[in-house]
């Protein structure tokens, strides 16, 4: 199985009145990437949806998402809409699978400390509207994997200590 990126982000506690535009921007963030790399990203809720599949149980869920995020990932991308138990445990996985990690939040929007903090983050996008998320992800993800010589789809180059090996590469609108 190739790895490929994954959509990290708020699912359990959405305010029902956005939670089809937020699952619908997550999904839209995922196509990016089936543009840059010719596959979609990981976008869980298509996956594990915890209204369309309530029926799967916690620990069905987590033997679906963990593979995904410690074996199967290349670039975790960490939306940061709402706040997020599972988000947390996600971008630590990371973390520690070694797979480089980009918070995606919105302009104003306060991150905290521990999470920009996180070793395994390469990056921080900041957007206005879920079209310039869109916009600045692909940017960003295209001088990334450009830059790393799409190695990083397949095969990361990541150090022993987990930290991605990004020498050289300087991205559009970090931080």
């Amino acid at each position: 199985m190739r790895k490929v990126p994954y959509i990290g982000g708020a699912l359990s506690d959405l305010p029902l009145e956005i939670e089809a535009e937020v699952k619908a921007f997550y999904s839209r963030l995922g196509d990016v990437f089936f543009g840059l790399l010719g596959e979609r990203a990981f976008v869980p809720h298509e996956h594990c949806d915890p209204i369309a599949m309530a029926h799967l149980t916690p620990q069905q869920v987590d033997n679906i998402e963990r593979p995904q995020v410690c074996e199967n990932t290349s670039l975790f991308v960490a939306v940061d809409l709402f706040p997020s138990t599972g988000l947390g445990i996600e971008v630590e996985m990371s973390y520690r699978s070694g797979v480089p990690i980009i918070i995606l939040a919105k302009e104003g929007k306060r991150i905290s400390r521990l999470f920009s903090g996180n070793p395994g983050v390469v990056a921080i996008l900041r957007y206005t509207t879920y079209d310039d998320a869109a916009t600045r992800l692909r940017s960003w993800a295209l001088a990334y994997y450009t830059a790393t010589q799409l190695r990083g789809f397949d095969s990361p180059d990541m150090p022993v200590d987990g930290q991605p090996s990004l020498v050289g590469f300087d991205p559009p609108d970090a931080h």
